[in-house]
């Protein structure tokens, strides 16, 4: 819709979380934290440091072989809970249009997929979600769209609806932001007072308002936080078990202990698991009876 680089889109949306450690943000507070005093970790530098360091696939090198431009996207991802820092990566200049829409498409998509994961957990509870205008209008062309259908059906029919109405909004209001804004090339959108891809400014307020329903209802629900303590738990006890025993790495990351501090390779090691593959981890190492 609005003529960009798709390819460079996706390589950046595709991208753009692989620095993320188990358990998402409090799993990146913890390795921040851990990591205080070696560097520190932020996930957009970490995603950065796979596609650059970590990933070895061509004799002579190592990383991948990725444009500055998609590496310019994934050092610049910005949402609400990312403060990136883009290092050489044109620092005090905007992304690219291709990675202020990869920005504001993670939005959408962790905003729909954290409602259905809320709704279908019963976290978050059919008569509070009504609070949210813009959910409660979906919700209602939705059923009408659909009546008689189970509420399931209809929620999921709602979700569907908002990811249309956002999508849209915002490529109208993107292409009014260019008009606006005089952008005819990579380098204007970079330049631009503000960022050009974005939402109307009514739909702005209505997402955001959606975005602090969700905070109150589902980011700080109790067994939320419960989660986000075990992951306290298991990345710290980790961390400085491998940290003082650099031998319990599996063999390919104990390789790498030459090439950096081993903070920075015991780091790399946890950020790349899945939250169950870290849980396996602690209980091999901890629980007297698990198999290792």
């Amino acid at each position: 819709m609005l003529g960009l680089n798709e390819d460079l889109v996706e390589a950046v949306a595709l991208a753009h979380d692989l620095g993320h450690p188990p358990f998402g943000h409090a799993g990146e507070r913890v390795l921040n934290g851990v990591m205080s005093e070696s560097g520190g970790f932020e996930h957009n530098r970490q995603s950065l440091r796979v596609v650059e360091v970590i990933e070895h696939r061509y004799p002579g090198f190592r990383g991948l072989n990725l444009t500055w431009e998609t590496r310019e996207g994934l050092t610049k991802h910005h949402t609400d809970f990312d403060t990136p820092d883009p290092g050489e990566y044109g620092p005090g200049a905007l992304p690219s249009l291709e990675a202020q829409v990869a920005n504001l498409a993670d939005e959408i998509a962790y905003t729909a997929h954290d409602l259905d994961d809320g709704i279908t957990s019963e976290l978050i509870s059919f008569r509070s979600l009504h609070e949210a205008p813009l959910w409660d209008e979906c919700y209602r062309e939705a059923e009408e769209a659909a009546p008689g259908e189970p509420a399931r059906l209809i929620c999921a029919g709602a979700i569907r609806g908002l990811i249309g109405r956002l999508v849209v909004d915002c490529a109208e209001a993107t292409i009014a932001s260019i008009e606006e804004l005089g952008v005819r090339s990579a380098d204007a959108a970079r330049t631009a007072t503000r960022p050009v891809v974005g939402f109307s400014r009514e739909m702005n307020d209505r997402f955001r308002e959606l975005k602090a329903f969700l905070s109150r209802t589902l980011y700080h629900h109790y067994k939320v936080r419960r989660m986000e303590v075990k992951a306290e738990r298991v990345l710290g006890e980790l961390f400085a078990a491998y940290t003082a025993d650099p031998d319990l790495l599996p063999p390919g990351f104990r390789a790498h202990l030459i090439a950096a501090a081993p903070e920075r390779i015991v780091c790399d090691y946890l950020a790349g698991m899945t939250d169950r593959y870290s849980i396996r981890e602690y209980q091999k190492l901890f629980e007297i009876t698990e198999k290792i």
